[in-house]
C-alpha cells in the first residue's frame, strides 16, 4: 500500500482541522500503473486526475484520484 503525505490544514472560519492525504507524481504513477511521463502529458492535456501545486511540487489529493478512477468505470467496451 502506498502511503500519501498527510497535511493538517487549520480552517479558522470553521474552527476545525482538515487532514489531506496527498500523493506525489511518482506515487500516483504507481497507483495508476502508468509512467510519470504519461502522467505529466495527461496533466498538460487536462485528461488526468486533478492536481495541486505546492511551490514546484505537484501533489494529488486522494479523493481526486478516487474520483478519476470512478469516472472511468465501465460495464462494457462499447461504453467508452
Amino acid at each position: 500500500m502506498i502511503r500519501g503525505i498527510k497535511i493538517a490544514v487549520w480552517r479558522r472560519r470553521y474552527n476545525k482541522e482538515i487532514i489531506l492525504n496527498l500523493y506525489t507524481q511518482g506515487q500516483v504513477s504507481e497507483i495508476l500503473k502508468i509512467s510519470t511521463k504519461t502522467l505529466e502529458a495527461m496533466r498538460q492535456k487536462g485528461t488526468g486526475p486533478l492536481f495541486k501545486k505546492a511551490g514546484r511540487r505537484v501533489l494529488y489529493d486522494e479523493t481526486d484520484i478516487k474520483k478519476y478512477l470512478s469516472d472511468r468505470t465501465y460495464k462494457s467496451t462499447s461504453e467508452y
